[in-house]
Formats: C-alpha cells, structure tokens, sequence
C-alpha cells in the first residue's frame, strides 16, 4: 500500500474519499492476483467479523467461543446466539456473491427483501452500500449481521467482486451505525480506508505462509 495512503491525514471529507478510492483501488489490484489465498482470506476474515457483531451485541463471547461454537456443534444442533453469528458470515463469504447465496447465510430474511435492500441505493460503490447499510439499520436496528452482511455484498457487487469481502463490519464501530446521512458515509469512507489498508497487509501476510506450505 503506498505510503501517501496509509500514513495519510484525511482532514475533510474529500480527502477521505480520495483515500477510500485509492485504497479500494489497491486492494481491488491485489484480489486480482492469482495467487492470493482469497478463500482463506475470507474465512478469516469472516471470524472477525463475526466477533464484531456479537460485540455490537453486547454478547460475551470472543473469537475462540465462535469458532468452537461451530466447529463442535451437530448436524441438526443450534449454535447458539453468537454461533449463528458466525455461521452467517461463514456462509457469506464462502461462496460466490448471489440472492440465494445471501438468503443462504441470513434464512430469517426473505428473498425478495434481500433483493430489494441490494437495489436501495445509487450512486458511487461505498454511497450505495451505505445506503443498504442505513435502510437495513432503520428496520432491523438490532440486526447488525443483517446490516453488515448485505451493505460488504452491495459494495462487493459495486465494484464487481465474484464474494462478499468484510470491510464495513470491521471498520464501523457502535456510534457510526447511529448515524446517517453524511456522516455516516464520511464513517463509512474512514472505514474503508483503515480496513482495506489492513486486509492488503494480512493478504501479502497470508501469501508468505501459504508459499511456505
């Protein structure tokens, strides 16, 4: 990630546009390289995700509790709240960005709501994601997996990416999902230039070690 970006001081909302376009940019460039692990960059990055929703929850339950909560539970058993959770993203990300893919991963939605919700918004990729994440917020308000899931897929399909990469879900924290209009964007474009800098990071991370194998 060049320097200019990361080390950068987004002091209006303009400058943090230009840096949420340069960083998505780059990142965009390097999910294209063949030889990025991208299924174990998503399943990785599907558990933290998880972990923040929970936490927007106020539920206990860490990272290590989701992944056992799924890792040990039957055919047939109920993970659990937080499971679920994890559960969610696990099968968000796994497979290739679609409606039933979605409906898949969110089964207490309907199709044609996650259609529609896909469909809210206009305008640039991070503008249209927002305005899914702000329409879901308002009608499920307790729903942050919903939320979350389904504003990554409509940025995920903005910028014309095959899976749902999580990006806002690590980025936007309790307060930024309280707001809305302008300043939820503006969050939202800070969002993404801290977090997609971070998953370039961890993808040429991911790539030494996969080499090793």
């Amino acid at each position: 990630m060049p320097s200019w970006v990361t080390s950068g001081r987004a002091e209006t909302s303009e400058d943090v546009v230009f840096l949420s376009g340069a960083v998505l940019s780059h990142l965009h460039l390097v999910l294209a390289q063949p030889d990025v692990p991208q299924d174990l960059l998503r399943a990785k990055l599907a558990l933290r995700a998880a972990d923040v929703c929970v936490t927007l929850s106020s539920r206990p339950e860490r990272a290590s509790d989701l992944r056992d909560a799924v890792a040990f539970v039957q055919p047939g058993d109920n993970p659990g709240p937080a499971g679920e959770v994890y559960q969610s993203w696990q099968r968000a990300v796994e497979r290739s960005l679609s409606i039933k893919a979605l409906y898949r991963a969110l089964p207490h939605l309907q199709p044609e709501q996650i259609a529609v919700w896909l469909d809210a918004g206009q305008g640039a990729p991070i503008t249209r994601a927002v305005t899914a994440l702000d329409v879901v917020t308002r009608e499920r308000p307790r729903d942050y997996s919903a939320a979350l899931i389904l504003a990554d897929a409509v940025l995920g399909q903005s910028l014309g990416w095959s899976h749902v990469f999580p990006l806002f879900s690590l980025g936007l924290k309790r307060a930024d999902l309280r707001l809305d209009g302008d300043e939820l964007r503006t969050a939202a474009h800070r969002a993404v230039v801290k977090v997609a800098s971070q998953v370039v990071l961890e993808t040429a991370d991911l790539d030494r070690r996969t080499q090793k194998l």
